[in-house]
Formats: C-alpha cells, sequence, structure tokens
C-alpha cells in the first residue's frame, strides 16, 4: 500500500469519532437528498401516467361518407404527433356506453335509433401530450368538414402542463437546495477535521512537501467517508422505501445505475469538500 492510502486510512483510526461524525453528516445529507429524489421520481412517475391518457376525440357528422372517414383517418394518421388513431363507430360507441354505464342499461335498451355519434380517437406520442401540441392537433382535425365535434379535455390537459412544470421546478429549485445544503454540512464537518489536523498540515509544509503530496491522503479520505456515507444513506433509503411499500402504496425505487451514482456522488462531495477546505491552510494553493 503506498504512503498516500497508508496516510488516509490511518486517519480513520487516529480519529474515529471525527470520523463517524464525518460519514453520519454525509449519510443524513444524502439521506434527505434522495427521499426527496424519491418522492419527485414518483410525482413524475404519477404525472406521466396521467399523461398517457392524453387523447384527442373528433366527433363526426351523421352523414360522414365512409371514404370521408378513410380519408380522415390516413391523413391524421400520417402527423407527427400522432401515436395511433382508431375509428369508433356509432354502434361500438352504443356497446361502449352500455358497458361503461350498464346501471342506466335501460336508457339504451329503447331507443329508435343511436343518438351516438361515430368517431376518431386520436392518441399522442410522448413529447406531444403538452397542452400546446394536443391544442394543435386538435385545431388541424377540426378543419375537417364532416368533423362535428373535438374534445380533448382542455382544463385537465392545462392543469397537467401547469402541475409538470411545478414538479420541474421543485425538482431543480427545491433539489438544488437540498443539494447545497448537504455540501455544505458536508463541508462543515470535514473542515473540522482539518482543524484538528492543522497542526499536521503544517509540519508537512514546513519540511517542503508538496501540495499535491499533502492534499492526496485528504481527499481519499474525504472520496471513502463519501462513499460509506452513501452507502449508509442507500441503506437507510431502503429501509425506508420497504416500510413504505408495505404500509402505504406502491412507489418506484431508483434504477440500479442511479445507486451506483449515487454512491459515486457521495464520495465526490466528500473528496471536493475535503479540497475546499484544504484550501484555507494551504496558502501555497
Amino acid at each position: 500500500m503506498s504512503y498516500t492510502s497508508r496516510e488516509a486510512f490511518f486517519a480513520f483510526r487516529r480519529s474515529p469519532l471525527l470520523t463517524a461524525l464525518s460519514i453520519l453528516t454525509i449519510a443524513f445529507a444524502l439521506y434527505t437528498l434522495s427521499v426527496f429524489g424519491l418522492v419527485w421520481l414518483n410525482i413524475e412517475r404519477v404525472l406521466a401516467d396521467v399523461e398517457e391518457r392524453v387523447e384527442v376525440v373528433a366527433y363526426l357528422e351523421d352523414g360522414a361518407e365512409p371514404g370521408d372517414t378513410s380519408v380522415l383517418v390516413r391523413e391524421v394518421a400520417a402527423y407527427p404527433e400522432v401515436d395511433s388513431i382508431a375509428y369508433v363507430s356509432k354502434d361500438a360507441a352504443l356497446e361502449r356506453a352500455r358497458t361503461d354505464l350498464s346501471e342506466y342499461s335501460e336508457l339504451y335498451s329503447d331507443l329508435e335509433e343511436n343518438p351516438l355519434p361515430a368517431s376518431i380517437e386520436i392518441a399522442l406520442k410522448p413529447g406531444y401530450r403538452r397542452s400546446a401540441d394536443v391544442e394543435d392537433v386538435a385545431r388541424r382535425v377540426a378543419r375537417f368538414p364532416f368533423v362535428e365535434e373535438i374534445k380533448y379535455g382542455e382544463e385537465w390537459v392545462e392543469k397537467l402542463d401547469f402541475l409538470q412544470n411545478l414538479s420541474l421546478f421543485l425538482g431543480v429549485v427545491v433539489g438544488g437546495i437540498f443539494a447545497g445544503i448537504a455540501f455544505v454540512s458536508i463541508g462543515a464537518t470535514i473542515n473540522m477535521v482539518m482543524i484538528s489536523r492543522s497542526e499536521e498540515i503544517e509540519i508537512m509544509k514546513m519540511v517542503g512537501a508538496a501540495t499535491g503530496f499533502i492534499a492526496r491522503p485528504f481527499v481519499i479520505e474525504g472520496f471513502t467517508k463519501g462513499v460509506l456515507g452513501a452507502v449508509l444513506a442507500l441503506a437507510l433509503l431502503t429501509a425506508t422505501f420497504e416500510t413504505l411499500q408495505q404500509r402505504v402504496l406502491t412507489l418506484e425505487f431508483y434504477a440500479p445505475i442511479q445507486l451506483v451514482l449515487g454512491v459515486v456522488l457521495g464520495g465526490c462531495l466528500g473528496a471536493i469538500a475535503s479540497l475546499l477546505s484544504l484550501r484555507r491552510h494551504l496558502r501555497s494553493w
């Protein structure tokens, strides 16, 4: 083992209380940040599930010819925003109403003629489900002369837009605040370690040790503490997640690659905090 590695790991035995405090601080900071991230991730999932239901429905005039309907289906299906399109005949619409509103089935049993119109149901691709895109598709479809009415749930599509923008804002701003608090907390704890070892740093400077030589053990130590803190935070987060899964509802957890990146992030935060703190003790940095 090299001198740098020995010094880095010797510090764990030399100051066990400060080491434990550093790791716990990093763990708590990352745990808080990851809990917020998990909440945001599940809000995004719910919004995405709702967004999948966005569709444009074009109700056709009773006198629409089959050829006209075929032209409409073919041309609308060619729109770049359209994912799929389905024609619902008058008979199919009536049968669907009987199924969906079975408690009122007697209302449909004595009808002399079918009052429901045929329609075209248009599902949009991901990325084209915001209110502006949905409204644009609806406006273009409404230009066909035999389209009697267009519906796409204007109000709730606009509300969905608002919620998605709010979620993005909270993810960036509040997430940034949590990340900043985490970094400041980690930096303050690492700085306590540096203060406790300031005499050691001064002695190394007096004997002519290079800045990089002095810094490397502290950076490795900070990275190691960050990784250990991240692993502890991950264990706490997993326990919290499993508890919520059993008692509340089905939630989505981080993907494996996100968990790995979280551990690496913890190590990087520890290393960067060590570097920034060390600058205060090395005038020649």
